[in-house]
């Protein structure tokens, strides 16, 4: 186990997903703290809120220079498989959410060196409100391609159990596919809350960004596992 920690350390992906969690299970506990402190108010509650408060907004940009040049990770897919041809829709959505992604870490990096002063507000700005609306988009293909997904190994587990076979691997692999679907709706849930300006409640929209960074931390943290078991 302790290989398996020393190894998803080190991993930038694992890292921002356990700050996410971090970031907005903070978020979480702080919309609760204010509903409080609108009835009742003490220097401990006051203190505690302003931590958390400094903590959820301090691992913002932390994360995003974490994740800085993420955009390039996605090259070798583009390389390999190109937008064109594709065998048939699935295939299309897929190299066209890569490439989108790809887009959307391109405009997180545009907005964090503006936000360190590299750039012009302006252009701060824009990176900005076009990741939130790039980023919704992409869960919306994520959502799509994960249901098809899904769909297909329930189908498998039910081939199998008609012929008698093992089926515990399929049944494992159904159970991945779900909870990649549970992050992938809790994504769509806070991406489409902020492109769209909608009044999801904050705790609602928080508790999508522990549920998404919890799942993407376990799926890490399961392959690691897996492959030191080998």
């Amino acid at each position: 186990m302790l290989k398996v920690l020393e190894e998803v350390s080190v991993q930038s992906d694992s890292v921002d997903k356990a700050c996410k969690v971090i970031q907005y299970a903070a978020r979480v506990i702080l919309v609760q703290l204010v509903e409080r402190l609108q009835i009742q108010k003490t220097s401990e509650q006051l203190s505690l809120a302003g931590r958390l408060f400094i903590l959820q907004k301090i691992l913002s940009p932390s994360r995003k220079a974490i994740r800085l040049g993420r955009c390039f990770w996605y090259m070798p897919d583009i390389k390999k498989n190109g937008i064109l041809p594709a065998r048939d829709l699935f295939q299309l959505l897929s190299q066209l959410n890569t490439i989108i992604a790809m887009l959307n870490d391109l405009l997180d990096d545009v907005a964090l060196f503006g936000s360190l002063g590299f750039l012009p507000k302006s252009v701060q700005s824009f990176a900005e409100v076009w990741a939130e609306r790039v980023w919704f988009f992409t869960t919306w293909l994520d959502n799509v391609m994960t249901a098809k997904t899904l769909y297909d190994s329930h189908v498998a587990v039910g081939r199998a159990l008609e012929r008698n076979e093992s089926v515990n691997k399929l049944v494992e692999k159904r159970w991945q596919n779900l909870i990649l679907m549970i992050r992938f709706i809790a994504d769509f849930i806070q991406a489409g809350s902020m492109a769209l300006k909608l009044s999801t409640p904050k705790d609602v929209v928080a508790m999508c960004g522990v549920t998404s960074g919890g799942v993407s931390f376990y799926r890490i943290m399961k392959k690691a596992y897996e492959k030191h078991q080998k």
